[in-house]
């Protein structure tokens, strides 16, 4: 398994308010879990966050895009 580099280790404590944030490599990047459940995966450099019907609205309203 890769070793965790600077930048999942920064998003980790960035998310940390939210609850319990564990990482877990898979898919070729770090999945990031928030008391348990799959939110946002880390790959390339990049976060991309889980985006569903209740969120999509929001996410895009910062900016987010697809």
């Amino acid at each position: 398994m890769p070793v965790k580099d600077r930048f999942v280790d920064y998003c980790i404590e960035l998310f940390a308010p939210l609850g319990r944030i564990d990482s877990r490599y898979m898919f070729g990047g770090w999945c990031l879990y928030c008391n348990g459940a799959v939110f946002a995966l880390i790959a390339d450099g990049s976060v991309y966050l889980k985006g569903g019907p209740n969120n999509i609205p929001d996410l895009e309203a910062r900016g987010c895009k697809p």
